[in-house]
């Protein structure tokens, strides 16, 4: 064996820490939402019955992601997206917004 040489094959790359500085490149925010991040964005549009149980799959996938999409587009770094959850079980997703016409104009377009 070589001196450089070791018995031990490189350690692959930590995907956790690649998706986030690549979510973080993009603006996108990662991790979970502390009460930092809930008091920037306090207007608040819930959306019940936004699951898998209570939507057939490719209806609520398609919901989620245009919402999700929606607001990327729009509000990058004023929204963040909760999931709502009743004893553990998902029953929808709670839209904040930093600005109450953001929230307004989500109720609007998703009303």
């Amino acid at each position: 064996m070589r001196s450089h040489e070791s018995d031990n094959p490189p350690a692959p790359p930590n995907l956790g820490v690649i998706f986030r500085k690549s979510a973080g490149a993009r603006g996108l925010k990662t991790g979970f939402i502390n009460d930092a991040r809930r008091a920037a964005t306090p207007y608040i549009v819930d959306c019940f019955s936004l699951n898998g149980e209570d939507l057939p799959y490719e209806i609520y996938a398609t919901q989620l992601r245009e919402r999700d999409s929606w607001c990327v587009e729009r509000y990058p770094n004023d929204h963040e997206i909760e999931p709502l959850r009743d004893h553990g079980r998902l029953i929808g997703r709670r839209y904040r917004f930093a600005h109450e016409r953001d929230a307004a104009a989500f109720r609007v377009y998703f009303g």
